[in-house]
């Protein structure tokens, strides 16, 4: 399954996102915990956690995670995206792109404020 077919499955409020699809896409690929966690570098046991939403990913290891599930580059926004919502943050490339814009984040602050003043 790929990120963009799970994705529509999916409720965007719903909770480990992330770790349900890389579990997920593990299993499809018959890729074993161990072995994966091994090409991590980390323990059996911490792939787990994040695979259960009980972690999060570390941003070190995003890009490799998405080679071992072989994520195309096509996807590979999407599954950014989605680790770094696990994180309840955004890439850190929006970050700086935002900071360099200040024009940008007025833009964003005018359509937060447009959208809060519908839920009233």
């Amino acid at each position: 399954m790929d990120i963009k077919e799970y994705l529509s499955t999916r409720s965007s409020s719903e909770d480990n996102l992330f770790g349900d699809f890389m579990k997920q896409r593990r299993l499809e690929l018959k890729i074993r915990l161990r072995d994966m966690a091994s090409s991590l570098a980390i323990s059996p046991a911490y792939l787990c956690d994040i695979e259960q939403g009980n972690r999060q990913a570390p941003v070190k290891l995003i890009k490799r995670m998405a080679e071992l599930l072989q994520i195309s580059e096509d996807e590979m926004v999407d599954f950014e995206d989605l680790a770094y919502q696990s994180h309840n943050t955004c890439a850190p490339d929006i970050i700086q792109y935002l900071i360099a814009n200040p024009e940008m984040r007025k833009e964003i602050r005018s359509i937060i404020t447009k959208s809060s003043n519908f839920e009233d």
